[in-house]
């Protein structure tokens, strides 16, 4: 039977052995017809598990991206946020601690009417807030800040709101000491012309702030004498007298055409005028003088004759003196440059007349000797406007306020005072009780100085540390006294 198997025809199926018959005689399946070889479905498998691992890794990249990200952007934010907070509350302690000036000018003032020289409310530029020598005394400290402060008076300026005065004869007097002081600086332009286009601003400016802000009704004046009037402030910074652009004309119009220039174009001065041109050795640059350093914008009551700038008294000085007949009246402009020098000459200016540190352990000068809140300084206070009219003085002031008889008098007034037409001490007094002359000339150098302050200019410079500064600008008001309010406070622009 074994012989007739192997001739089974091809097609007849070989009868399949018995299950298991294979392991039993040790034989080994035969792989079917369509699976691959063994070396191809290994590197397919081996593939997969490093693409899931490549994807992975970029995912985990693109997450720690996304997080450092987050995290820096978190941490910028809150190191800004910490400089802010921080720069926050230095600028507090910085304008807090300047407010501790106030108190701190008031202790002085007190001070200089008790121990100065002279004594009570007569100021000068030997007092302790303004004395080169007493600097300690405009330094303090408040908590961690120092202060050390400047202070100036008001009235020691030009008051350029006296260019829009109600007053027509001060208007008009103010207007020529303008033009005065622009020629004596030496202000590049024409005085006149410039002198014109300050005084336009400064009225146009007056006109403005009559009807208050946003058209509120003008201010009414004080309810009793004491208080004067209250009046809003319309000229607020210097920068209020630059010149304006002129608008741009509008499209299709005629740039030939004629017509009237538009409402407040070409008003004002350019900025060179009044903060002129810092001078610059390196590069060859003259500085020039501007306005802004001899004029205020707060109306006060007087020029303080103690300590009024130079330049501003020269500009203030009457072309002639009071002596009649008026072809014998002495030509003060012509002298002006010798009667300043004898003026400083004069009163307690250490700008002037120079001196020095008083030796430490010195004792005060006897009255009548050194002045000023060191004792430092020569000289003698005006302690009224009428002091001024002396020949000790200059020869030509003998006779600048009062009004001279034209014979039986010393008219030239060169060996004494000579004697006016009007007698008693209030026939010489300023404002009230003035002479006749006076009277007829409305108002002139007389009527506008003073011998007391009232507002005064101060300047703190506050600091933390090297890296922490600022800078404040702080008005006060002095009343008889010496009681200070702050009418002004704010950081200087840098």
């Amino acid at each position: 039977m074994s012989g007739l198997e192997d001739f089974r025809p091809a097609n007849q199926e070989r009868a399949k052995p018995p299950r298991g018959a294979a392991r039993l005689s040790g034989d080994m399946p035969s792989p079917p017809a369509h699976s691959p070889p063994s070396s191809l479905s290994s590197g397919a498998s081996a593939r997969a598990p490093e693409r899931e691992s490549g994807a992975a890794l970029i995912l985990t990249i693109i997450v720690l991206t996304i997080l450092i990200v987050l995290v820096v952007q978190f941490a910028f934010s809150v190191n800004r946020e910490t400089i802010i907070v921080r720069n926050t509350q230095d600028d507090a302690a910085l304008e807090l601690a300047s407010r501790g000036v106030v108190p701190w000018i008031r202790a002085l003032c007190q001070e200089d009417r008790a121990n100065g020289a002279p004594g009570g409310d007569i100021d000068t530029l030997g007092d302790i807030l303004f004395d080169p020598n007493a600097d300690k005394g405009r330094t303090l400290k408040v908590g961690e800040v120092t202060l050390s402060f400047t202070a100036e008076d008001a009235e020691r300026r030009f008051p350029l709101p006296w260019l829009a005065s109600g007053d027509e004869k001060k208007a008009e007097w103010a207007k020529l000491v303008l033009k005065r002081l622009i020629g004596k600086l030496e202000i590049e332009g024409d005085a006149e012309a410039l002198a014109d286009a300050i005084t336009a601003k400064v009225q146009a400016l007056a006109e403005t702030g009559k009807a208050g802000p946003a058209g509120a009704p003008p201010a009414q004046p004080g309810t009793a004498p004491t208080q004067g009037s209250v009046e809003t402030r319309s000229l607020f910074a210097i920068t209020q007298l630059l010149a304006e652009p002129a608008p741009a004309p509008e499209a299709g119009a005629d740039p030939q055409a004629g017509g009237a220039a538009p409402a407040g174009a070409g008003d004002g001065v350019e900025r060179v005028v009044l903060y002129g041109i810092p001078a610059d050795e390196e590069k060859g640059i003259e500085g020039k003088k501007g306005l802004a350093a001899y004029v205020t914008t707060w109306d006060t009551a007087g020029i303080n004759i103690n300590t009024v700038l130079p330049e501003v008294f020269w500009a203030a000085l009457p072309e002639k003196d009071k002596t009649r007949p008026e072809d014998k009246a002495k030509d003060l402009w012509e002298s002006a440059d010798e009667i300043l020098e004898s003026f400083r000459g004069h009163r307690i200016d250490p700008d002037f007349a120079g001196g020095g540190t008083k030796p430490e352990g010195e004792a005060p000068a006897a009255e009548g000797g050194a002045m000023g809140a060191t004792r430092s300084w020569s000289g003698k206070a005006f302690e009224k406007v009428e002091d001024l009219e002396s020949s000790e003085i200059h020869a030509k002031l003998g006779a600048i306020f009062t009004p001279r008889q034209a014979e039986g008098t010393t008219a030239e007034g060169e060996g004494g005072a000579p004697t006016p037409t009007t007698g008693g001490e209030g026939a010489s007094g300023g404002g009230e009780g003035a002479t006749a002359g006076e009277e007829e000339e409305g108002f002139g150098l007389k009527k506008a100085l003073v011998v007391k302050s009232r507002i005064y200019l101060i300047r703190v410079e506050a600091s933390l540390s090297a890296d922490v500064q600022n800078t404040y600008r702080i008005v006060l008001s002095r009343n008889d006294k010496d009681e200070v309010r702050a009418l002004l406070i704010e950081e200087a622009p840098q």
